[in-house]
């Protein structure tokens, strides 16, 4: 997935990367410390605050919901690019 390509996000869903205690930030990238192959190749969207919602986390027995929601306007950095 190239820089600006599209990830599959679910806008609809109630779980988020962002919420989630097995997120990680390593060696430029978000990973699940379970293993779990997540549908993101870059921070970019972390970045932006996009959701990070998708579609493998939804039912994901492994997620572990680490606090309340994060508002959208607490998520990411460049607002620039979102």
């Amino acid at each position: 997935m190239a820089k600006g390509e599209p990830i599959e996000e679910v806008q609809d869903m109630s779980r988020s990367l962002y919420e989630c205690s097995h997120a990680r930030v390593k060696s430029g990238r978000i990973i699940c410390d379970k293993g779990h192959r997540l549908p993101i190749r870059t921070l970019e969207p972390l970045e932006r605050g996009a959701p990070l919602t998708f579609k493998i986390c939804q039912k994901c027995a492994d997620f572990s919901r680490m606090g309340r929601k994060v508002a959208p306007s607490d998520r990411g950095w460049n607002r620039a690019n979102g």
